[in-house]
């Protein structure tokens, strides 16, 4: 959370409170609308919604993929090779694990509300 919100500030610059507080009520109706999207996964049995909310993350990431952070900083242009960005191994490591993570406190959370 706190990385969200130093790129919040470095967004919107001119607006720094009002962009902090719509990060976190965006992220607040993320955690709210969870157990209402497991409730309707779990209704449907033709796994239509879980495609289509598949469908959007997988077309979420490849619009991502292309957006920087930050074009005017050096540490980022000095790993830039034939435009590609390297990222060290132990990025991706942590990357995983905290898509491991987010996924089963997401599932135990749902889970919890529908018992």
């Amino acid at each position: 959370m706190p990385v969200l919100n130093t790129f919040a500030v470095a967004f919107f610059q001119k607006q720094v409170d009002r962009a902090v507080l719509v990060l976190n009520a965006l992220l607040g109706l993320g955690t709210a609308l969870a157990p209402v999207f497991v409730a309707l996964f779990v209704v449907s049995e033709s796994g239509g919604p879980a495609v289509l909310v598949g469908a959007l993350i997988l077309g979420l990431m490849i619009f991502s993929a292309s957006q920087t952070l930050d074009e005017g900083a050096p540490s980022a242009t000095a790993n830039v090779q034939k435009g590609k960005i390297k990222f060290p191994a132990r990025f991706w490591v942590f990357a995983v694990f905290a898509l491991l993570y987010g996924v089963c406190e997401t599932m135990n959370g749902n889970w919890q509300c529908l018992t």
